[in-house]
C-alpha cells in the first residue's frame, strides 16, 4: 500500500497550506519576504534537487521510495506502509511551507515564518 502525504491531512489544512506557500512565493518575488528565512528556503530547494521523488519541478506522486531502501528508516516509524510516494506539489512553492514534515521523506526542518504583509510581526 502506498501512503500519500495528503491521506494524512484534512482538505482545508491542505488548501490553506497551498495558499500560504503561493503567497510567500509572491512576497519573495515582490521583494518583501523576510531575508532571515531565505537560507531555509534555499536549503530546502537544494535538498530537493537530488530527491528520488522529484520529476522536473514537482514532487511527483507517480514516483515512490521503499522504506527498506531508505538509509534512515527511523524517520518513518509512523508509517504503516512500506512505500512512500511524492505529494504532487510544485516544489518552487512548497519550500515555503511552515507545517511540520511536509517533505514526504521528512528531509526538511521546521521553521516559523512571520507574515511579511504585517511588517514581519
Amino acid at each position: 500500500m502506498v501512503v500519500n502525504c495528503f491521506q494524512r491531512k484534512n482538505k482545508m489544512e491542505i488548501f490553506k497550506n497551498i495558499l500560504w506557500c503561493y503567497l510567500q512565493m509572491f512576497y519573495r518575488w515582490a521583494g518583501i519576504y523576510p531575508d532571515e528565512f531565505l537560507p531555509v528556503i534555499k536549503q530546502r530547494e537544494a535538498q530537493c534537487k537530488g530527491c528520488p521523488l522529484r520529476k522536473g519541478g514537482w514532487c511527483s506522486s507517480k514516483r515512490y521510495v521503499t522504506i527498506d531502501s531508505y538509509p534512515d528508516k527511523s524517520v518513518f516509524k509512523d508509517y504503516e506502509a512500506g512505500i512512500i510516494d511524492g505529494c504532487g506539489c510544485w516544489i518552487k512553492a512548497k519550500v515555503y511551507t511552515q507545517l511540520k514534515n511536509q517533505c514526504p521523506l521528512k528531509k526538511w526542518d521546521e521553521f516559523s515564518s512571520p507574515n511579511p504583509s504585517k511588517g514581519g510581526e
